[in-house]
């Protein structure tokens, strides 16, 4: 800024002008930026807004650790990794110059979870069937959806926190696809692993009676019903 004074009379008017020379007024620290996240499995890109007055930008971590070293002015993004599959990350971003920094609040978010692979059934009984799946990495905790379907039919569903479920409330004798996949905990979902299908056996039953006039057997098995008969003393 340039400056000049001048005085005025009670006619209001004024002397010529003198000039007082120039300054420069202090500098002041940046605005605090906005910090976003879009994320990947083991990865995460940190963007921000632009602050007024920056001459760069340092991504830390929610206790203050410096994560990306200094950032030029005029990025706006970070990518950082490898990270670890539905793991939380806290980060913050500091905007500075030579009067001071200001920071961004911190920002808390998870990886996405990997998909798992690998569906294998274990075993199918009559109303329900048990699989396995490789977790991909994913921690502890990661959470598992399995689903059984019918063609036209509806879906049946069982979230689990490791890689086995049994899926339970099958119709015997019936084809059915199946598939699984996995939820972080931000709650977002990754592809399925490829669907398996399986056909649940027939449920076999034996019921009958026994009285002095001798015993019947109704035995309801995959070719329908058989009826033995037993006469008295056998």
């Amino acid at each position: 800024y340039y400056l000049r004074v001048q005085a005025v009379n009670g006619s209001g008017i004024g002397t010529s002008y003198l000039d007082l020379g120039s300054t420069v007024t202090l500098q002041v620290p940046p605005p605090a930026p906005t910090l976003s996240a879009a994320v990947a499995v083991t990865s995460m890109t940190w963007s921000w807004t632009a602050a007024a007055r920056s001459d760069g930008y340092d991504l830390l971590t929610g206790a203050g650790a410096d994560v990306s070293g200094v950032i030029s002015s005029n990025t706006l993004s970070f990518q950082e990794s490898p990270l670890t599959p539905d793991t939380s990350y806290s980060r913050e971003l500091s905007a500075f110059n030579s009067a001071g920094a200001s920071t961004s609040s911190i920002l808390s978010v998870y990886t996405l979870a990997a998909a798992p692979s690998g569906l294998t059934v274990l075993e199918v009984d009559p109303s329900s069937a048990t699989f396995s799946w490789a977790t991909n990495g994913n921690p502890g905790g990661t959470l598992y959806v399995l689903r059984a379907w019918q063609t036209g039919g509806s879906t049946s569903t069982v979230t689990v926190t490791g890689p086995l479920a049994t899926i339970t409330g099958l119709t015997p004798t019936r084809l059915y696809s199946f598939d699984v996949y996995a939820v972080n905990h931000d709650s977002i979902t990754t592809v399925a692993a490829p669907a398996i299908s399986a056909t649940t056996p027939f449920q076999q039953s034996v019921t009958g009676n026994v009285g002095p006039d001798g015993a019947t057997l109704y035995i309801y098995g995959p070719y329908g019903l058989i009826t033995v008969v037993f006469p008295p003393g056998c």
